[in-house]
């Protein structure tokens, strides 16, 4: 996919304007799916039964599938399809590659997955999202914060990092025309020691003084149409 960058500065400058609140998350994804007040999973889940048909979900780096326990927690109507390169984890996925993937999806979700991939194939990534999604489809997008500079140190992993206007001009450059969220994702562990929650407490006000952002990650979720 080429980058015309005169559109994604537009772009860019249309995401500046929109409101990217905190979510807070454990960062855990079990306990994520399994948390019936889990604000995450609420946004990605909350067109679904909106629908007469029966939604298609297709989790794309869908790793321990979490997100098809937490569709049957919440008894939403969908049928789970996941997609993962590994073949080590033990379980059986529905798509091992994105080019095999077949059907229509009303809901394609991408936790973590973009950034451990090369531009080109990113892109492609997203692309693909956008050629399976039904017309009134939504992707929903997460990955790390670039603004939060222990992101940078994380995880040797990761080989590309977007800010969250990138991630939003991208998608609206690709094709995605539909309602966006943005929301800026704060990780915040569970069961810490004392020691550990004024660590993490002085962290954040330190990161305010840096003018540092605190939010571990971000989320974009955008509509087809």
């Amino acid at each position: 996919m080429n980058i015309d960058f005169w559109v994604i500065e537009k772009y860019r400058k249309e995401a500046d304007k929109m409101k990217c609140p905190v979510l807070i998350s454990t960062g855990d994804p079990e306990r994520e799916a399994k948390d019936i007040n889990s604000k995450q999973i609420e946004l990605y889940f909350s067109h679904l039964q909106n629908y007469k048909k029966r939604a298609k979900v297709l989790d794309i780096g869908a790793g321990e599938m979490w997100l098809k326990e937490a569709l049957k927690i919440r008894n939403i109507e969908a049928d789970y399809y996941g997609l993962d390169i590994s073949t080590e984890s033990g379980k059986k996925y529905d798509f091992y590659d994105i080019d095999s993937v077949t059907g229509e999806y009303d809901l394609v979700i991408m936790q973590e997955v973009i950034e451990h991939l090369n531009l080109d194939k990113g892109l492609y990534y997203l692309k693909k999202a956008y050629e399976i999604l039904s017309s009134e489809g939504f992707i929903a997008v997460t990955i790390p914060n670039i603004l939060n500079p222990i992101q940078f140190f994380k995880d040797f992993s990761h080989v590309t990092y977007y800010p969250i206007t990138d991630l939003y001009a991208i998608l609206r450059s690709i094709g995605f025309q539909g309602v966006a969220i943005l929301r800026r994702i704060e990780i915040k562990p569970y069961d810490l020691s004392y020691k550990k929650l004024l660590i993490y407490k002085l962290r954040k006000i330190l990161f305010r003084i840096m003018g540092f952002d605190f939010p571990h990650g971000v989320m974009c979720m955008i509509g087809k149409k």
